[in-house]
């Protein structure tokens, strides 16, 4: 499953078409990358810090579901209709699919709470018992993650209502968490880690902060490719077994 699943994710973001799809999805975040690069005055790079992250909690939902949809019909080997998808998305999914994930923020959240109340009363006397904590609520928290973090997929490609999408991720990712957290490792470790070391290098040489915005915005599409089909292949391929070959 993990070779199949990281296999299948790495050979998707090959794909010119595909590459250019979740490009052109990831477009509109460059726009408040370069004003917030070129921005002088102190207060107007805070206010479009802050409507960046309005813009990014509305907007994730478009660029997930559009790429799990056109990761679905690649599966299945159809054509991938883009301006369908768009449309679809909007439509049909967009409500859906932005209510999970807000539930599943506010879980994840509330999950990591302690971790966050503990770290503002840290002390050195009390180190010890703060990294023991510290350990058991991240293995807590990364466990629990896995197990609903499937909910937004099962939405999407099984229609599920927000409620049932909880409920299913948690029923068929059952002994699967471990796959599933080496599934995004690997996908972190190849793009987060390597993708920003390349940017921290290039910024050094280059020193040009549009260069360094496009390379984001590159680097950011490539992932996402990677994490939408990768684990839309693993949901479809072995935690439901429905592909048909």
């Amino acid at each position: 499953m993990i070779s199949e699943s990281v296999r299948y994710g790495i050979d998707s973001i090959f794909n010119k078409e595909i590459f250019l799809f979740s490009l052109l999805l990831h477009l509109p975040f460059l726009f408040f990358l370069i004003i917030f690069n070129f921005a002088i005055l102190e207060y107007f790079s805070s206010f479009i810090s802050l409507f960046y992250l309005i813009f990014l909690f509305l907007y994730t939902p478009i660029i997930f579901t559009s790429l799990v949809l056109a990761s679905h019909l690649k599966i299945k080997r159809k054509k991938i209709e883009y301006k369908k998808i768009i449309g679809d998305c909007i439509k049909n999914y967009y409500l859906r699919v932005f209510l999970v994930h807000l539930i599943l923020y506010a879980i994840i959240f509330l999950i990591f709470l302690p971790s966050i109340l503990l770290s503002l009363f840290f002390s050195i006397e009390l180190f010890h018992l703060w990294i023991i904590a510290f350990i058991i609520n991240s293995i807590f928290g990364i466990y629990i993650f896995f197990r609903i973090f499937l909910a937004p997929f099962a939405t999407i490609l099984d229609k599920k209502k927000v409620r049932e999408s909880f409920s299913y991720s948690w029923k068929i990712s059952k002994g699967n968490v471990l796959r599933l957290f080496l599934i995004y490792i690997i996908g972190n470790i190849l793009f987060f880690v390597l993708g920003f070391m390349l940017i921290g290098l290039l910024t050094v040489i280059f020193k040009n902060p549009l260069f360094n915005s496009v390379l984001l915005i590159i680097i950011s599409s490539l992932y996402s490719i990677y994490v939408y089909f990768s684990f839309s292949y693993s949901y479809l391929k072995f935690l439901k077994r429905k592909i048909k070959k």
